[in-house]
């Protein structure tokens, strides 16, 4: 008689479990892979240079310099990032992308700074680049791209004018869906860059 009840006991945890409601899952990071595709280390174009005392930024002759002092329209250079994302086949949930951290890093991977990411954009079949919500839809393959804050050249051996040879580490700390991830990329494009020299 015991044994018949514990048999009933399991029989009815058993239909339970099977008939319980099941949670929604939220998105998660296995099925996107994220790869850095380049990253270009030059200036911050839509940073204004800083003025020195008694100074000033003509509206018509020098609004358009920037913090590296190259004008906009004579070879500033942006700072950016592209980053290579595909997605897991349809079945899968959109997943956000998030970036939490760019880090800079020297031949010996010594730290040289920490840039800022910001201005998501996504490389369009029209042949552009639009504006982008940080989202990857099951199936889909993006090429993204982002500004990044210029390198505190003052920090990089050999600064700006480093030799063309020169190799840096970018580590980039993302979180993909509801996981935290980090990608690396060597062999850093450094942009050629003019010196400052007053003509």
């Amino acid at each position: 008689m015991k044994s018949n009840w514990i048999l009933s006991a399991v029989a009815l945890t058993s239909c339970w479990k099977a008939s319980g409601t099941v949670e929604p899952r939220p998105p998660t990071a296995g099925n996107v892979d994220v790869e850095i595709a380049s990253v270009t280390l030059a200036d911050d174009c839509d940073t204004p240079i800083a003025t020195t005392a008694g100074s000033r930024l003509d509206s018509t002759a020098d609004s358009s310099m920037t913090q590296a002092g190259a004008r906009v329209g004579g070879g500033c250079e942006q700072t950016t990032m592209q980053l290579s994302l595909r997605s897991a086949p349809a079945g899968a949930q959109p997943t956000q992308i998030r970036i939490k951290k760019v880090e800079l890093l020297g031949p010996d991977h010594q730290p040289l700074g920490t840039l800022t990411s910001r201005a998501p954009t996504l490389w369009t079949d029209a042949g552009q680049y639009q504006d982008w919500n940080q989202t990857i839809d099951p199936g889909q393959t993006l090429a993204a791209s982002y500004k990044l804050s210029a390198p505190d050249w003052s920090a990089v051996p050999g600064g700006r004018w480093s030799p063309a040879t020169q190799t840096y580490l970018i580590r980039v700390t993302l979180e993909v869906g509801t996981q935290e991830r980090t990608v690396e990329k060597q062999a850093i494009i450094r942009a050629m860059m003019d010196p400052d020299v007053v003509t």
